[in-house]
């Protein structure tokens, strides 16, 4: 019997060799094994369609999960009057990643057939007027032990060789030393993830628009979590640092970096209407920007300890300890997707990974037109003249507008994350009085009264509108700067008072 194994083991080694004076090498290497979780349940991966539903396929273990790592620093003594006197470091590095199984995936297998089943019971009589809710007092135990799947029921299921996810990282700089005390750093950063979790629809409808038949048709729904992603990250990273001198800290940092994957970024959705792709036959049709791209962004941090104009006295205990820092964040804003809600295009089963068709690229992002079959059985219930008509059904000329929506258009359609939301633009300052105590012995010991503004400035924060066509709100960015929700408005800026002993 195979018995499962949810014990994770993670085994390392590594040194530091310093090979010569100016050239140090770290070397290491890691072992992980996970284990096979998902055979702590009945039924833990996809048995074929081939297969009765009821199929026993166990996880098989991933047992060569080893992560070399390599990095080096050094500090180059030739060519002094380009590098000057041990002022110049270069580093480089390389390390590979493993990802665990997380729970979701095991809950969701075995909230789903086979593991379990639904059933609707009603007690011993239909609801009504005396007994509105049915059988009283119904509960897990009021729940059958026993029956047979739904072969019909959707399925969230894994492949038997679902493995870790693997992350290759690098990265190579050089770090320069300056005068007044600042550092320069200009660095590439880059990864490689494969093998990476995404939702897969395993049974996808291939009639087409407004017809559901099943590639198996025996079989419903199965949607399986599978090594099927992969994404790029790729960086120039720089930084400029002033270390805290004569009581004032400077930092400066600049990215400009691209990101890219063939999924949704991430299982549970971050853009669009699903996680599950636009095409379940061509996972590339997908591969695009990253739903956390962020080409550009820029951080200016400050702190700075104001000096006191007295010595002593009552001057310098109220005038004193005083200390002023902030953060300035300018940075691009996030992306999003086109999909259409609710209507299932092209029939494979899923009614939110369609995308619209692009019949005027300079027309404005929120404009859309609906074909009057659409129009008139999901839209506005009217037909146009020109055969498009908008979300309130009024007619559309097609070249007037972004975004197509029709059952017969299924070329040159909208992509993955082709929205871009406004940039992101915030200052955060705060103040700091330290009081010391005269009744301890410890310098450390002291009072903190602290200011926090968080948005100083009070600037607009957009977080990304629907991607949604359907949606009277789509591209529409909603105003964003933090937890308070004021109407519509979601805060603003944010004052906070602290008032904290240290020791």
């Amino acid at each position: 019997m195979i018995f499962p194994d949810a014990i994770y083991q993670n085994y390392f080694i590594n040194d530091t060799w310093r090979v010569t004076e100016n050239l140090t090498l770290n070397l290491g290497l890691r072992y992980e094994n996970y284990g096979t979780p998902f055979n702590a349940i009945r039924f833990p991966a996809f048995g074929g369609f081939d297969q009765p539903v009821e199929t026993v396929v166990r996880q098989q273990r991933d047992n060569n999960n080893f992560a070399p790592r390599f990095s080096f620093a050094y500090q180059p003594h030739f060519w002094t009057s380009l590098f000057g006197s041990d002022k110049t470091v270069i580093r480089g590095g390389f390390a590979v990643n493993y990802d665990f199984f997380f729970n979701n995936i095991l809950a969701n297998t075995a909230a789903t057939v086979p593991n379990s089943f639904g059933v609707t019971n009603f007690g011993a009589s239909l609801p009504d007027a005396t007994n509105p809710r049915g059988l009283a007092n119904f509960g897990v135990s009021s729940l059958p032990t026993t029956g047979t799947p739904d072969p019909f029921a959707n399925v969230q299921t894994i492949p038997s060789d679902l493995v870790n996810p693997q992350t290759y990282v690098y990265n190579f700089g050089i770090q320069r030393e300056l005068p007044l005390n600042f550092i320069a750093d200009v660095a590439y950063v880059g990864s490689r993830g494969t093998r990476l979790f995404v939702n897969e629809q395993l049974n996808p409808g291939l009639a087409g628009f407004n017809t559901l038949i099943r590639q198996f048709q025996n079989r419903g729904s199965v949607i399986a979590r599978t090594n099927g992603g992969d994404s790029s990250y790729n960086s120039l990273q720089t930084r400029l640092d002033r270390s805290f001198n004569s009581g004032l800290l400077l930092r400066f940092a600049y990215t400009f970096s691209k990101a890219i994957d063939n999924v949704n970024s991430e299982v549970f959705t971050t853009t669009g209407g699903t996680s599950v792709g636009s095409d379940p036959l061509n996972r590339s049709v997908d591969r695009s920007l990253a739903s956390f791209d962020v080409p550009h962004r820029f951080v200016a941090t400050f702190i700075y300890e104001l000096p006191s104009l007295f010595r002593s006295g009552f001057g310098r205990a109220l005038l004193s300890g005083y200390s002023i820092a902030g953060t300035y964040r300018l940075q691009s804003g996030n992306v999003q997707s086109p999909f259409v809600g609710g209507i299932d295009l092209n029939g494979d089963g899923s009614a939110f990974n369609d995308r619209p068709a692009i019949s005027n690229p300079n027309a404005p992002l929120n404009s859309v037109g609906f074909s009057n079959f659409i129009a008139e059985n999901f839209i506005s219930g009217v037909t146009s003249r020109t055969g498009f008509s908008d979300l309130n059904g009024n007619p559309v000329d097609p070249s007037d507008v972004r975004f197509l929506v029709s059952e017969s258009i299924r070329t040159g359609l909208a992509g993955r994350n082709i929205l871009r939301g406004p940039k992101q633009n915030r200052l955060d300052l705060s103040l700091t009085k330290a009081v010391n105590l005269g009744f301890t012995r410890l310098e450390s010991d002291r009072f903190e009264i602290r200011f926090d503004y968080f948005n100083a400035l009070n600037t607009p924060q957009f977080a990304p509108g629907t991607g949604d066509v359907t949606d009277t709100t789509l591209n529409n960015f909603r105003f964003n700067t933090g937890n308070l929700n004021i109407g519509n408005i979601n805060g603003g800026r944010i004052g906070q008072f602290q008032l904290r002993y240290v020791f």
